[in-house]
Protein backbone atom coordinates (compact mmCIF):
# COMPACT_ATOMS: atom_id res chain seq x y z
CA UNK A 1 0.00 0.00 0.00
CA UNK A 2 1.40 3.14 -0.67
CA UNK A 3 1.79 5.88 1.32
CA UNK A 4 -1.20 8.28 0.09
CA UNK A 5 -3.74 5.36 0.29
CA UNK A 6 -2.18 3.80 3.65
CA UNK A 7 -3.29 7.94 5.17
CA UNK A 8 -6.25 7.54 3.30
CA UNK A 9 -7.04 3.78 5.37
CA UNK A 10 -6.19 5.49 8.30
CA UNK A 11 -8.86 8.16 7.62
CA UNK A 12 -11.33 6.10 7.16
CA UNK A 13 -10.95 3.49 9.87
CA UNK A 14 -10.65 6.40 12.52
CA UNK A 15 -12.35 9.42 11.33
CA UNK A 16 -15.65 8.11 9.34
CA UNK A 17 -19.07 6.99 10.20
CA UNK A 18 -19.71 3.57 10.92
CA UNK A 19 -22.12 2.34 8.27
CA UNK A 20 -22.72 -0.45 5.29
CA UNK A 21 -19.69 -0.16 3.04
CA UNK A 22 -16.90 0.46 5.32
CA UNK A 23 -15.82 -3.13 6.24
CA UNK A 24 -15.78 -3.30 1.86
CA UNK A 25 -13.97 0.23 1.16
CA UNK A 26 -10.96 -0.93 3.70
CA UNK A 27 -10.97 -3.98 2.12
CA UNK A 28 -10.65 -2.14 -1.22
CA UNK A 29 -7.57 -0.07 -0.30
CA UNK A 30 -6.05 -2.79 1.44
CA UNK A 31 -6.13 -4.39 -2.27
CA UNK A 32 -8.36 -6.88 -1.59
CA UNK A 33 -10.47 -8.86 -4.10
CA UNK A 34 -14.18 -7.97 -3.58
CA UNK A 35 -17.46 -9.13 -5.02
CA UNK A 36 -19.62 -7.33 -6.98
CA UNK A 37 -22.17 -6.07 -4.29
CA UNK A 38 -19.09 -5.16 -2.15
CA UNK A 39 -17.31 -3.11 -4.76
CA UNK A 40 -21.03 -1.69 -4.80
CA UNK A 41 -21.39 -0.95 -1.20
CA UNK A 42 -17.75 -0.05 -1.13
CA UNK A 43 -18.44 2.58 -4.05
CA UNK A 44 -21.54 4.21 -2.20
CA UNK A 45 -19.55 4.36 0.84
CA UNK A 46 -16.73 6.29 -0.68
CA UNK A 47 -19.12 8.61 -2.86
CA UNK A 48 -21.07 9.65 -0.31
CA UNK A 49 -18.21 10.28 2.17
CA UNK A 50 -19.30 7.49 4.25
CA UNK A 51 -22.74 8.64 4.94
CA UNK A 52 -24.16 5.80 3.06
CA UNK A 53 -27.11 4.16 5.02
CA UNK A 54 -28.50 1.68 2.82
CA UNK A 55 -32.16 2.69 3.47
CA UNK A 56 -32.42 5.74 1.13
CA UNK A 57 -31.78 7.08 -2.14
CA UNK A 58 -28.64 9.13 -2.27
CA UNK A 59 -30.32 10.82 -5.27
CA UNK A 60 -26.36 11.14 -7.03
CA UNK A 61 -28.11 10.05 -10.31
CA UNK A 62 -24.71 11.45 -12.15
CA UNK A 63 -22.71 9.11 -11.11
CA UNK A 64 -22.65 5.87 -13.04
CA UNK A 65 -23.08 3.00 -10.37
CA UNK A 66 -26.30 4.85 -9.81
CA UNK A 67 -28.39 2.43 -11.57
CA UNK A 68 -28.00 0.13 -9.33
CA UNK A 69 -28.42 1.67 -6.61
CA UNK A 70 -31.11 -0.28 -4.46
CA UNK A 71 -33.24 2.49 -3.28
CA UNK A 72 -33.68 4.59 -5.89
CA UNK A 73 -36.89 6.11 -6.46
CA UNK A 74 -38.26 4.67 -9.88
CA UNK A 75 -39.68 7.57 -11.19
CA UNK A 76 -36.93 9.39 -13.72
CA UNK A 77 -37.38 13.20 -14.19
Amino acid sequence: MDEETRARYEDVKKNWKRAIGKQEYLLFLEGKKLSRRQIMQAMCYECTAGYYDGVADCELRDKPCYAFMPYKNKKRD
